[in-house]
C-alpha cells in the first residue's frame, strides 16, 4: 500500500539533512496518498449519492492537518465537480482564554475540528 511504501522510505532514509532529502520521492509518495484518499472520497459520496432518499451533495468541507497540503482542496474540486471550501471549526464558537496568542490559534484551527465537536457533544 502507499503508506507501507511511505513507512519504508522513512525507515529507510531517517531525518533527512538538506543534502540527502529527495524531494521528488517525497512528491511522488504524497501525491500518490492524495490520489487515494480523493478517491476514497469519491468513493464515499457515490455510495451516499445511491442511497435511497440522499440528498444531493453541493459542496465539501476539507478540515484537519491533511487539508493544509498545497493544492488538495483543487484537486478535489477537480475531481468532484463540486465546490470544496476550507472548514473553520472555530467561526461560530467563542473562544476563552487559552493561553494562546491569536496566531497561535489561527495555525492550530486546522486540527481542531474533532476536539471541538466533541466538546460540542458534551455541552448538548
Amino acid at each position: 500500500t502507499d503508506y507501507d511504501v511511505a513507512e519504508e522510505a522513512k525507515a529507510r532514509t531517517g531525518v533527512a539533512d538538506e543534502y540527502s532529502y529527495d524531494a521528488d520521492e517525497a512528491s511522488r509518495l504524497i501525491a500518490a496518498r492524495a490520489n487515494r484518499f480523493i478517491e476514497e472520497i469519491r468513493g464515499s459520496l457515490d455510495y451516499y449519492s445511491a442511497q435511497q432518499g440522499a440528498v444531493p451533495v453541493r459542496r465539501v468541507v476539507l478540515s484537519g492537518g491533511a487539508g493544509q497540503l498545497p493544492n488538495l482542496r483543487q484537486r478535489l474540486a477537480d475531481t468532484l465537480r463540486l465546490p470544496v471550501d476550507r472548514g473553520h471549526p472555530m467561526q461560530e464558537i467563542k473562544i476563552g482564554k487559552t493561553g494562546l496568542g491569536p496566531t497561535q490559534l489561527v495555525e492550530a484551527e486546522p486540527y481542531l475540528p474533532v476536539a471541538i465537536g466533541l466538546a460540542l457533544g458534551a455541552v448538548t
